[in-house]
């Protein structure tokens, strides 16, 4: 036990070495004249400052390669003069290090870098383009660093491929397919970038023993961060074996996405410190088990791998509502190592709750009419925090029944029942979309999805269990957001049903066409007939009186919309969660004159705050009332009052 005490010690060092950045070992290093004697001085200093046996320190892979790496960026760094390269225009190819004077415009790639142990540094310069090629690439190269760039309008901002050993540093991506590009690369640093408004901020494919850390990814239509695999192309791993620690994820519809497209599954990823705020989906929980989830911040995400729940959201004034949330670690099972720091409701409540085992039981009573929500937060289950909020209010359940679609493999959710049989099918996955939208008017919150259909797949693929999913934004692949386990039925043809839990709104009717269903396995086959249909149901939250018609802004969400229940004195509040510029468009029941507060100062009149920029202006035309507002509170109340 003792002899097993002490690997396990020299193992946790060892990786704390490895989470170390470059410029934190050199300073354990005293001034390298040349490199010839770099790695040895290197490997002393660390085995040293590690007090570690010199037998175990000396073979270290991991202390080796950190040396190494160490020793190279010294020698770059020590090549630099007072009169670096300074190309002109794009494209352009660099051998040696460069240091840009000057922004780029380019209506393709603009540079490649075509030799190792340089620096790019473009001193904070743009770089743009019309959507088409990279920013900067890199390929089958060693020990690049690329700096302070500002990339917009690319396929990819920064791509490096099968390229080893390099840096990612202080650079700004934006509005690219991929912000930042790493395919068949290992041991790379991607540290103090910010990706925003990408569809992908960070895009690891067959990615390896890499260390993204300390990034912000914000507003990404995709994921902030996606481990992901060559769609094409078969390989026997994945993106695996990555740190990613100390990023903050924010705004993006999934924070960190983990896929491979065949048969693989990425692997011993460690995932630690990191913030997930305000994302539909924080991350997905299939992959968790194989990876390590540990001390990370879960805020306001719309959907979350730790609590599973199956609510009734219907809610009546004046009855008492009750909740049920369980709770469990990232692998999946059941935590009761947690603490609960707050259950509240919006508008406020009275909740009365009790925590039993991994259980959370509860109940409040609503006093008025609308829509609500419930905001669990707790700590622990080995993560720092994890805040939830769940909706309750005026409930309708609309069903969609399978169709054929355009093609063989892709099929239609539709209104109407077919009259014909209906048959999907394909060799690996199929999926459907929903074709049509419901009579509701206004913003919708999705609540869960039902699914009934009957289907057969053979077996399941080698490593991957068959699985039914769904999709918040369809796409035509086998990734998807949320998916839950189904066995093969091996010629025989069975019905599935399975609920999903889901969270996010619709704010506009062409959104109802992005909700995909998914089942992946070996042949799989949907089929509904007369009398055998397949169909499946969702189920939303709408509002009335008002009518929440629209948000400009929708980073910043509803959390309630209510009126009070018997009079028309009290006013109506609408509270909104987040902060900046936004239009809210409500439609009252009655055609009267209307005054406007936010946070308890009337529409019209400047916050008395020195220093404040909250705003609030409104135009009223009959019933529609247009609100433009300027928000500086995380939480805002509005209140629109009758004259």
């Amino acid at each position: 036990m003792k002899k097993l005490l002490i690997i396990c010690f020299i193992i946790l060092i060892s990786l704390s070495f490895t989470l170390a950045t470059p410029n934190s070992i050199s300073k354990k290093i005293t001034k390298i004249t040349s490199e010839e004697n770099c790695q040895n001085i290197c490997l002393d200093k660390v085995c040293s400052k590690l007090n570690l046996p010199e037998k175990i320190c000396l073979n270290s892979r991991i202390i080796k390669n950190k040396c190494k790496k160490i020793c190279k960026m010294q020698e770059s760094l020590a090549q630099i003069n007072t009169d670096p390269q300074t190309p002109k225009s794009c494209p352009m190819m660099i051998t040696e290090n460069t240091i840009l004077t000057q922004d780029y415009t380019s209506t393709s790639t603009c540079i490649t870098i075509n030799a190792s142990n340089i620096i790019l540094d473009c001193q904070n310069h743009k770089i743009e383009s019309n959507g088409n090629g990279n920013g900067i690439i890199a390929t089958n190269q060693n020990n690049v660093t690329i700096k302070n760039c500002i990339m917009e309008n690319f396929e990819n901002g920064i791509h490096l491929q099968n390229t080893n050993q390099s840096f990612i540093q202080n650079n700004f991506l934006k509005n690219n397919q991929k912000g930042i590009f790493i395919s068949f690369s290992s041991e790379n640093e991607v540290t103090n970038n910010n990706a925003t408004e990408n569809t992908d901020g960070i895009y690891l494919e067959q990615g390896t023993y890499n260390l993204i850390e300390n990034n912000q990814a914000s507003k990404n239509s995709n994921a902030g961060i996606n481990l992901n695999s060559n769609k094409n192309l078969h390989y026997d791993y994945c993106s695996d074996n990555n740190i990613l620690q100390q990023n903050t994820l924010s705004r993006n519809k999934e924070g960190l996405f983990m896929h491979c497209e065949y048969l693989n599954q990425p692997e011993n990823n460690l995932i630690q410190d990191n913030i997930f705020i305000g994302n539909k989906f924080s991350s997905m929980k299939e992959y968790y088990p194989t990876n390590t989830i540990a001390q990370n911040t879960y805020l306001n995400n719309l959907n979350n791998v730790f609590f599973e729940t199956n609510l009734n959201h219907s809610l009546k004034v004046h009855q008492q509502k009750e909740f049920e949330v369980a709770v469990f670690y990232s692998n999946g099972e059941p935590c009761n190592t947690f603490t609960i720091n707050n259950i509240e409701t919006n508008p406020q409540e009275i909740v009365n709750y009790i925590q039993e085992g991994n259980q959370i039981y509860g109940y409040f009573q609503p006093n008025r009419n609308g829509l609500y929500s419930l905001n669990i937060d707790i700590k622990g289950c080995g993560q720092n925090q994890i805040t939830q909020r769940y909706y309750f209010g005026n409930l309708k359940t609309q069903r969609f029944y399978l169709a054929e679609g355009s093609r063989n493999d892709e099929g239609y959710f539709v209104l109407e029942p077919p009259i014909t049989p209906q048959h999907i099918w394909c060799t690996m996955w199929v999926q459907g979309f929903v074709k049509n939208s419901t009579d509701d008017s206004g913003i919708l919150k999705l609540t869960s999805i039902d699914t009934s259909i009957v289907y057969h797949i053979q077996q399941n693929m080698t490593g991957v269990n068959s699985i039914f999913a769904i999709q918040n934004i369809l796409s035509f692949s086998r990734e998807r957001d949320v998916s839950l386990s189904i066995n093969p039925t091996g010629n025989e043809f069975q019905r599935s049903e399975k609920h999903f839990e889901t969270g996010w709104f619709i704010h506009e009717e062409s959104e109802w066409q992005d909700i995909g269903i998914k089942m992946e396995g070996l042949f799989p086959d949907w089929i509904s007939e007369p009398g055998n249909l397949s169909y499946i149901d969702v189920s939303y939250l709408y509002t009335e009186n008002p009518i929440l018609n629209s948000i400009s802004n929708k980073d910043i969400q509803i959390i309630s919309s209510t009126t009070p229940s018997s009079d028309s004195i009290n006013p109506t509040k609408i509270i909104l969660q987040g902060t900046g510029e936004t239009n809210l468009n409500v439609e009252m029941s009655q055609n009267k004159e209307y005054e406007i507060y936010l946070n308890n100062h009337q529409c019209g009149e400047v916050k008395k705050s020195k220093g404040s920029k909250e705003t609030c202006e409104f135009e009223q035309t009959g019933k529609e009332i247009e609100i433009f507002l300027n928000l500086e509170n995380n939480i805002n109340e509005i209140k629109i009052i009758p004259e």
